[in-house]
């Protein structure tokens, strides 16, 4: 009979007047190895205090919920709420500490924001962000200084956008790989990330770092486009692209 109490479920009895959480090891006429017969409910009350409980009265039968609820070694994950076995390491921390499963860990990061670190030596690095998760691209160690927010157009139509932590944005837009003739002048940046982000030896490298941050829209034709630099280096970065500066805010547009 569904929710009957047998002998291995687990239920809840009164204990030292509280309501805990135990181990039903004996029913009603259930027969011991031993051929003592129990008269009521037996319990090996669990928790830090382990007691057993003979000659118990009234059970409530426990549900797996209240059974995991109650073991420290299990956790909700924050994102999908399935229960995780966090002995076994069926976990993982997002950046604000909360548990996270694996699966929903990789679902953050196939629409993750992919951001590129430009540095004046050449120096390059990835940073991909999402609201759970920044982490440096090529061995995954988390990173600071970036967060991202979805920002909405209308009904389900929008954009992510990343922010740079101490810096502001100088341009920002949004590029396609499909550049068509109606749109011609987005083949301008695209020209230009492949300068900037390539390995030409030729291309005269930026006076500081700056950070360009490619964003998912609604529009999988589409990406966002931020570039971002220190805010006390805008001026001397602005001066360096020169006449770039206006092709590529155009381009954005």
């Amino acid at each position: 009979m569904e929710n009957e109490i047998e002998v291995g479920s687990h239920a809840f009895v009164q204990s030292k007047g509280e309501r805990v959480l135990g181990k039903v090891l004996g029913i009603p006429g259930h027969r011991f190895p031993n051929g003592r017969v129990a008269e009521r409910y037996e319990v090996l009350q669990l928790g830090s205090e382990m007691l057993y409980l003979r000659d118990v009265d009234e059970v409530a039968l426990a549900t797996d919920d209240d059974v995991k609820e109650a073991d420290e070694n299990y956790a909700r994950c924050d994102e999908c709420k399935d229960w995780l076995d966090i002995e076994n390491g069926e976990h993982t921390y997002d950046k604000n500490e909360n548990i996270v499963c694996h699966a929903c860990e990789s679902s953050e990061f196939e629409n993750a924001s992919t951001v590129h670190v430009v540095h004046p030596d050449g120096e390059k690095k990835q940073v991909l962000v999402t609201e759970r998760f920044t982490v440096e691209r090529e061995y995954f160690e988390p990173v600071t200084g970036y967060t991202r927010e979805w920002q909405s157009s209308s009904g389900y139509r929008g954009t992510y956008v990343t922010s740079v932590e101490g810096h502001v944005e100088v341009l920002s837009g949004w590029m396609t790989g499909w550049v068509d003739e109606t749109v011609p002048q987005k083949a301008r940046f695209n020209e230009w990330l492949e300068r900037v982000l390539g390995d030409d030896e030729e291309h005269e490298p930026a006076p500081c770092k700056f950070v360009i941050a490619f964003d998912p829209t609604s529009n999988v034709f589409s990406t966002a486009v931020g570039v971002w630099v220190e805010e006390e280096n805008r001026d001397e970065f602005v001066e360096w692209l020169g006449d770039d500066f206006e092709v590529l805010h155009n381009a954005l547009t």
